[in-house]
């Protein structure tokens, strides 16, 4: 099983989340380490940074929702 994400639609929530600047950042105080242990993938990890609430998460999930796709060997 393989995961992807639309890195456009990426794109376009950081350029909002960005914007939404000035808020505290809930993810702020944990470690880099910590992010990934979660899986979290290291090219999403300047946007989970930039989250400050529920409704900034709600965005990111709609517009980077994984798509799963099987392999085949």
């Amino acid at each position: 099983m393989v995961e992807q994400w639309d890195a456009r639609g990426a794109g376009r929530v950081e350029h909002a989340l960005r914007r939404s600047a000035g808020q505290a950042r809930l993810f702020e105080p944990v470690r880099r380490h910590d992010l990934l242990s979660l899986g979290i993938d290291l090219a999403l990890l300047p946007l989970i940074r930039l989250i400050g609430n529920e409704a900034d998460v709600e965005a990111l999930e709609a517009c980077c929702r994984p798509r799963s796709t099987s392999r085949s060997r």
